[in-house]
């Protein structure tokens, strides 16, 4: 009987042991398995905090980029508008310039062909008549003025050895009847450089002498003071300005 609980007992166990070797087996496989799967897990997991740490770096860095971009698209703008206001300014000035230029152009023409009639002298930009009788400073501007001139303003030293070369005692656009002994040209600017002969201006023999002629021919220095009431030859200019 013993023996009989014995060997059945001993069965047990055997069984027992046998299920617990399966049992093992299976665990330890499971063990290795999860092993390995944390293994890769955790190599998943490093590699995936680098790709995160790095899009994150590259976030980061767009994000400053397009806050620097986004800044200077609003600067740009800014610009982009005052360059449009400015291109329009610019254009209507534009238009408006050449729209004179063209009236400019077409009064040279007209004032061309009339020229050519009256025997007036084109030189540097003006036209230029030296009248063929004589009169009065104020009766000779007066004839300057009908016809769109005025009395000569002589601006440099070609200009006046231009004027010497018509060889007649003329007047010019300049005179003090303003104030005496502030010599300015007929469009009232200052006189700056001048051509007087020796000692005038001079009031010779205390005569009122405010009206300036050319009187000399051969000598850079022309220029004489006489009485405006005296009757001369006259040399008018017309000036044309196409600089617009």
């Amino acid at each position: 009987m013993q023996l009989d609980n014995c060997t059945s007992r001993q069965t047990s166990l055997t069984n027992e042991r046998e299920t617990l070797k399966k049992s093992k087996t299976a665990i330890e496989a499971t063990s290795r398995s999860l092993t390995t799967e944390r293994d890769n897990l955790q190599r998943e997991l490093r590699s995936c905090n680098l790709q995160k740490n790095s899009l994150t770096q590259e976030r980061d860095g767009l994000k400053r980029s397009n806050t620097a971009i986004e800044a200077q698209s609003r600067t740009l703008s800014l610009e982009k508008n005052q360059l449009t206001r400015t291109l329009s300014t610019c254009t209507s000035e534009k238009n408006a310039l050449t729209k004179e230029k063209d009236e400019q152009a077409m009064k040279f023409n007209d004032f061309a062909q009339f020229a050519v009639q009256q025997k007036w002298l084109y030189y540097s930009g003006s036209f230029y008549f030296i009248s063929t009788t004589k009169k009065n400073w104020i009766s000779s501007r007066y004839d300057c003025k009908r016809n769109g001139a005025d009395l000569v303003i002589i601006n440099s030293r070609e200009e006046e050895l231009f004027t010497r070369n018509f060889k007649k005692k003329a007047w010019i656009g300049l005179h003090d009847r303003i104030r005496e002994g502030n010599w300015q040209w007929v469009d009232g600017t200052a006189l700056s450089e001048s051509y007087w002969k020796s000692g005038a201006p001079n009031h010779y023999m205390g005569r009122n002498e405010d009206c300036a002629e050319i009187q000399k021919f051969d000598s850079e220095e022309s220029w004489n003071d006489a009485a405006c009431e005296n009757e001369n030859y006259w040399i008018c200019e017309k000036i044309f300005n196409f600089n617009g």
